[in-house]
């Protein structure tokens, strides 16, 4: 009994958070067979389309709602994508019916359909902390249902709810049970039902995208928990701030992570909902997570800033072995927008503190960087010019490389500022810069080098393991730009400013699949082949992996992209 226990729950914990990708949000523009209303003329006799779970609006109480759509269709997608892992899965559809009767100890497990969907609901988790959660099963017959109800404490009409039992004698906690159009609500609080009896009525037979969906009412829980979250984010004020005491540089740090908190704190009272969902493809999965922020709030304006501009052209420059990547493409005043209030935040703020008009004059130059650039970025880990391990190089489009060029040169102060080696210095950092070290084809190249000192043995050995990393080359063309990571990053310049990089990342199978399934309107993707990485990386010249995986085949990998539709934010994950 206790491995069917663990069975059901492991089946429902995977049902309650599947669900799918094509559905619209609360917020987009659904399509005709997803609205709930007949945008046809029924045919007599014919009932109306079930409203897309999207158009639901969820009362105070309900935090989190969703569900599957056909149980079983969902399950043998399920099984389906299982079996490309470990084929001898056996079919999850068969198991249900029994798995569902062991955990509601039913004494019939036909009562279950299980060609209907299984839907869930959070209720006021603030009152009911222990168990907030009703779920809604198909079943074939409410009077069969109920006569399969175990007699072990078995009442009708309890306290507001149809029926309540007793999983085994001596149990305490009774499961309360309760009807809505074809469906059975369970829970295990006399009171959830009653507060959201009528939610519960539509979300049972609304539509949901796909195979199913979940949506999370950030605004209703900010209601319920507000005072709760405003004390954790003054705990971690807290905790940041005697933190600083003991670490260098660490009273700047903690004034960037506050500002940090803050937008978290302000972020999160201007979002709307959540939706997560999942969808099963022959060849993967995909999750996809939408936050919509409130109409007309500052993060709305934000979100709706940043839709990206197009696809990511830059990888055709970069080498198609590449293992990993990372490509960006916004508008350049939307980068400059946010560059310039990151650089506040996180950069400028802490070094120069109470000087504003000091460090402004830093805040300005990254604006008038990211206004020069085209906004198109791409980043990737490439087979190095040696042959040995990886190296890193990121191109980055030029719209006025003079602009761009000066606006570097003033950025560049913040290496010499007395201002900022004091706080270079008490941070532990040491900054080695050398203005044109070397020309290409006309272009100067930077060299920067960081080197991180008065660390712990253990932070010390892993800072040498990434010590490439640590240096840069940087150079401005015309139209192209190059960062080249390593201290041999000149021969990467120089291939890159020349022509001569080998390219043809975007045709890689893999690359190809992560740009087809990216979020709309692409403004950032990511991309990793993860066993093919850990062959071929250097940390400190070693690769204890390499021989371990070197007969382990890696084709394809893992993209994470986002978008922004209207003020929406979209995240994929497409494996």
């Amino acid at each position: 009994m206790m491995r069917t226990s663990l069975t059901a729950r492991a089946l429902l914990a995977a049902l309650l958070l599947s669900g799918g990708l094509a559905g619209c949000s609360k917020d987009d523009a659904p399509k005709d067979d997803e609205t709930g209303k007949q945008t046809k003329a029924a045919k007599a006799g014919e009932a109306a389309a079930p409203p897309a779970a999207a158009t639901l609006e969820a009362p105070a109480d309900v935090v989190a709602y969703g569900g599957t759509n056909d149980l079983a269709a969902t399950l043998d997608a399920l099984h389906a994508l299982a079996r490309q892992a470990v084929p001898q899965v056996p079919p999850l559809a068969a198991m249900v019916g029994p798995a569902l009767q062991g955990e509601l100890r039913l004494t019939d497990p036909s009562v279950i359909d299980t060609k209907k969907p299984i839907r869930f609901a959070v209720i006021d988790p603030k009152a009911h902390p222990r168990s907030p959660v009703v779920v809604l099963i198909g079943i074939t017959d409410q009077a069969a249902f109920e006569k399969a109800l175990p007699a072990t404490g078995k009442k009708q009409n309890d306290e507001g709810n149809a029926w309540s039992y007793l999983k085994f004698e001596g149990s305490t906690r009774p499961i309360y049970v309760n009807f809505v159009d074809g469906y059975v609500a369970i829970s295990r609080d006399k009171a959830l039902f009653g507060k959201a009896k009528d939610f519960l009525g539509k979300l049972a037979t609304a539509k949901m995208p796909d195979l199913g969906g979940a949506f999370v009412e950030i605004d209703n829980l900010i209601a319920k928990f507000g005072p709760d979250f405003d004390a954790g984010l003054a705990q971690a004020k807290q905790m940041a701030a005697m933190a600083a005491q003991t670490t260098p540089g660490g009273a700047q740090q903690a004034e960037m992570l506050n500002a940090i908190f803050d937008w978290v704190g302000q972020a999160a009272r201007e979002t709307d909902h959540i939706r997560l969902s999942l969808a099963t493809e022959a060849d993967g999965a995909r999750l996809d997570v939408r936050f919509q922020p409130k109409k007309g709030s500052a993060l709305a304006k934000t979100i709706s800033s940043l839709k990206g501009t197009g696809a990511p052209d830059l990888l055709a420059k970069l080498p198609a072995d590449a293992p990993v990547f990372f490509a960006a493409a916004v508008a350049p005043e939307a980068m400059a927008d946010l560059a310039g209030r990151m650089a506040d935040v996180m950069v400028v703020g802490p070094i120069f503190g109470a000087d504003k008009a000091k460090g402004q004059i830093y805040v300005d130059a990254m604006v008038e960087y990211a206004k020069a650039i085209d906004g198109k970025v791409a980043v990737a880990a490439h087979t190095a010019p040696d042959g040995k391990g990886l190296a890193l190089t990121g191109l980055f489009g030029v719209k006025d490389a003079a602009a761009a060029r000066a606006a570097q040169k003033k950025l560049t102060g913040m290496y010499t500022d007395e201002a900022a080696q004091a706080y270079y210095q008490q941070s532990g950092v040491s900054v080695d810069y050398k203005p044109a070290a070397y020309e290409v084809n006309g272009v100067k190249v930077d060299i920067i080098a960081t080197q991180l000192n008065n660390m712990p043995p253990a932070a010390a050995q892993f800072a040498g393991m990434m010590k490439e990393l640590m240096t840069q080359h940087v150079a401005i063309g015309e139209k192209l730009g190059v960062m080249a990571y390593g201290t041999e990053g000149k021969p990467v310049v120089e291939a890159a400013l020349t022509g001569k990089l080998p390219g043809g990342l975007d045709a890689a199978p893999g690359v190809q699949r992560a740009v087809k399934n990216a979020a709309a309107n692409t403004n950032f993707l990511m991309y990793v082949r993860p066993i093919e990485l850990a062959k071929r990386i250097q940390l400190g010249g070693m690769n204890p992996l390499a021989n371990a995986l070197a007969g382990v085949e890696n084709t394809t990998g893992i993209a994470i992209s986002s978008g922004v539709t209207g003020d929406q934010m979209q995240l994929v994950i497409d494996v």
